[in-house]
């Protein structure tokens, strides 16, 4: 798929051309798909207003961004740092702390971008954080008390058992084990 962008009145385009092959013989052409996208498309599937999205060509050029600024290029440091596929890193950007995302599309070289400020993820994962420290906090709670009752539970018949064994080992041969249960255990 051949992958070509141009503007139209101060207006930018994608166009994506592919050519269609004859299903029963594949060398044979049929014709060409041509679809032309808007880059106010993007505007519409990326609204937000506290995250920057880029859609940046293989050159490094902006296709779309919803930034305000505006830049024409992604600057050299922010594509050095995308070495995978994709991936994250974090960046110092005016005093503030940002975290970059991106996804490469191999077949065009084209990179999607999103940049959110660290400190709002940082503050929006706080509760969580404290939800799950709380959680954690229960169950270590009820383990404990379950511990406890089982242990008082299983541990009953063995002490019964110790007692009455020390008086036989004093001599008392008529000490007596009350069996309650049907199993080994004393449940």
């Amino acid at each position: 798929m051949l992958k070509i962008y141009g503007y139209e009145k101060d207006q930018k385009y994608l166009y994506l051309v592919r050519t269609i092959k004859d299903i029963n013989y594949k060398d044979y052409p049929l014709g060409i798909l041509i679809m032309q996208i808007s880059s106010t498309v993007f505007s519409d599937v990326f609204q937000s207003n506290d995250r920057q999205f880029y859609v940046v060509d293989h050159e490094g050029a902006i296709f779309y961004s919803n930034d305000l600024q505006n830049p024409k290029t992604m600057e050299s440091d922010i594509r050095d740092n995308m070495s995978d596929a994709n991936g994250y890193f974090l960046r110092e950007e005016n005093g503030k702390r940002k975290l970059y995302t991106y996804m490469k599309f191999e077949e065009c070289d084209w990179v999607l971008i999103q940049a959110t400020d660290y400190e709002m993820i940082r503050d929006n994962a706080k509760p969580l954080i404290n939800r799950g420290i709380s959680l954690v906090i229960i169950m270590l709670g009820l383990s404990l008390m379950l511990y406890v009752v089982y242990a008082k539970h299983i541990l009953k018949p063995v002490k019964e058992l110790k007692n009455e064994m020390s008086k036989f080992g004093q001599g008392d041969m008529t000490a007596k084990v009350e069996i309650k249960s049907n199993d080994e255990i004393g449940f």
